[in-house]
Order: C-alpha cells, then sequence, then structure tokens
C-alpha cells in the first residue's frame, strides 16, 4: 500500500495521557494566525483538562459520599460541587505545559499547534483537601484519611486502565 502513511502526531501517546499521578489535557489549534492557533490550543486543552479533573473528582466524591452520612443534603453535595470547581479551576491555572509544537502549512497559511498540559494529583488532592477542612459545613462530617485513601484508590485504578 504506497499511498498509506503514518501520521505522527506530536504531544500525543500515552506519555501525554493521564495516570494516577497526573491530569492531563491535549489539544490541536488551527488558524492562519499563529498567536490565535496557540490560543486555541491551550483554551481547548485547559479544557480536557479540566473535564479530566471534575470526572475523576466526582468519582472520588461519590466513592466518599457512600460513606458519609451527610451526602444526602442537597446543600453540602452543594457546597462539596463548589469547592471542587474552584480546585478545578485553580489547578487549571496552575498547570504546565509538557509539550508543545506548531506547524505551519504554506499551501493553506494555516498554522497547527499542538499542546499538553498536566497538573499534578498530589497538588490537586491538596488542594482539594484545604478548600473542604475550610468549609465550616463540610468541615464538621469530614473524614481526611477516608477522603484520601479514596482519591488513591480512585487514582489508582488509572493506572490499571
Amino acid at each position: 500500500q504506497e499511498n498509506v502513511v503514518e501520521v505522527i502526531i506530536p504531544c500525543s501517546g500515552s506519555k501525554y495521557e493521564s495516570d494516577n499521578k497526573h491530569y492531563r489535557g491535549t489539544a490541536v489549534g488551527v488558524s492562519e494566525d499563529m498567536n490565535m492557533a496557540k490560543k486555541i490550543a491551550l483554551r481547548s486543552a485547559n479544557t480536557n483538562l479540566a473535564t479530566d479533573m471534575s470526572v475523576q473528582i466526582t468519582q472520588v466524591a461519590e466513592d466518599y459520599s457512600g460513606q458519609t452520612v451527610r451526602w444526602t443534603n442537597s446543600n453540602y453535595r452543594a457546597k462539596f460541587q463548589d469547592n471542587s470547581q474552584s480546585v478545578v479551576d485553580q489547578s487549571v491555572n496552575s498547570s504546565r505545559t509538557i509539550c508543545e509544537r506548531m506547524t505551519l502549512d504554506k499551501s493553506t497559511g494555516k498554522y497547527t499547534v499542538y499542546i499538553s498540559r498536566e497538573a499534578s494529583s498530589k497538588e490537586v488532592f491538596t488542594r482539594l483537601n484545604e478548600s473542604l477542612s475550610n468549609d465550616e459545613e463540610i468541615r464538621v462530617n469530614y473524614d481526611y484519611e477516608k477522603f484520601k485513601e479514596t482519591f488513591e484508590k480512585v487514582m489508582e485504578q488509572r493506572k490499571n486502565e
């Protein structure tokens, strides 16, 4: 098959996927304007990173809630979700770029930017713990050890995926 060629995509592959130690978000941006291509890729990578974190934190919250009585209280659940969203936002803002590549298609004049960003799951847990510990309503029934154990269990499952 002489018309078939392998396509190598920058900033992709297993080393750019989330695992039990890091949340990662990867994306591509295309534009005739170089800076716009980068902005598109960066925004999309951050969105992917935030989505990954949110999904995992929701899983942790659900698993943890199965062990606590207060989770049935909708106000408690809403406060937990607010705290989680704040942590996700902070973590995305402090995430780092681990790969960035740019290409220019001379035939179209379009730039393509590939970006991969990451945040440490340990830092996310620390932020989440601080946020939950500082909320008076949540703190009443918050069990640090149980929450940490649940978080680590969910993160460990990622290693086996």
